[in-house]
C-alpha cells in the first residue's frame, strides 16, 4: 500500500478545484468585472466547497460510529451551514492570500 495520499480521491479533487475557484474570484475582482461576474465567482466557490463538504462526509459515513465520528459530521454539518448562509460579500470578503 502507498504511503502517500492518491490525489484521485474524492476529496482532494473538490479541494483543488475549490483552489482554482479561489484563484477565479480573486482573478475577477482584480479584473475590475461587475457585480454580476463576481457575484457568479463568488457563487462558484461556494458550490466548490459545498462539494468538499460532501465528498469529505461520504468518507465519513462509511465508517463506524465512534465519538469522534460524531463530532466530524457535526463539523461538517456546522460548515454546511455556514457556506450556505454566507452571502457574495462575505465569501469575496474571505479570499485567502496568495502565500497560503
Amino acid at each position: 500500500m502507498p504511503t502517500f495520499v492518491p490525489r484521485s480521491m474524492e476529496p482532494y479533487k473538490k479541494r483543488e478545484l475549490l483552489d482554482k475557484r479561489w484563484l477565479a474570484l480573486r482573478g475577477v475582482i482584480n479584473a475590475g468585472a461587475t457585480a454580476e461576474c463576481v457575484a457568479s465567482a463568488a457563487e462558484k466557490v461556494r458550490l466548490a466547497a459545498l462539494a468538499v463538504i460532501k465528498a469529505q462526509r461520504s468518507l465519513l459515513d462509511c465508517r463506524l460510529e465512534s465519538e469522534v465520528l460524531t463530532r466530524q459530521l457535526d463539523n461538517l454539518q456546522r460548515d454546511e451551514a455556514r457556506w450556505l448562509s454566507l452571502s457574495v460579500e462575505s465569501i469575496v470578503s474571505q479570499i485567502p492570500d496568495a502565500d497560503a
